[in-house]
């Protein structure tokens, strides 16, 4: 397991969650880390991602403030397109799905993302 990138263990998990078109990795300022698409064509989820970042770790950081409760992740409906985002450590991680995805589905299986992504935050 030692050989396995943290793009081919990105790629494993979007074969395995059907409706899922890509998973993007960002900093909390928008700015693209690692980027996985399950085709080419959806190469640009990448550039709307990249405008609702700033925007979503600017309501996380608001609902903190205004003691509204811990926002832990959000979905916004764009197009044809459902994207979900939620934070880890320093790093927004944002899912987009076809608009008729199983959002419960792909829900379930946000554990087994946060393990791919463990170990970038190992001391």
């Amino acid at each position: 397991m030692s050989n396995l990138t943290l793009s081919s263990l990105l790629k494993r998990f979007l074969g395995g969650v059907g409706d899922v078109r890509s998973i993007i990795l960002s900093t909390l300022d928008g700015a693209e880390l690692v980027a996985e698409y399950k085709s080419a064509q959806f190469v640009e989820d990448a550039q709307v991602v990249s405008l609702l970042v700033p925007s979503f770790v600017v309501s996380v950081d608001q609902s903190s403030r205004f003691e509204l409760g811990a926002t832990k992740h959000a979905m916004t409906w764009s197009g044809n397109f459902v994207y979900m985002q939620f934070i880890v450590e320093k790093i927004v991680v944002s899912i987009v799905m076809d608009e008729s995805a199983n959002i419960g589905l792909v829900e379930e299986q946000l554990p087994e993302l946060k393990s791919i992504l463990s170990p970038l935050f190992r001391e």
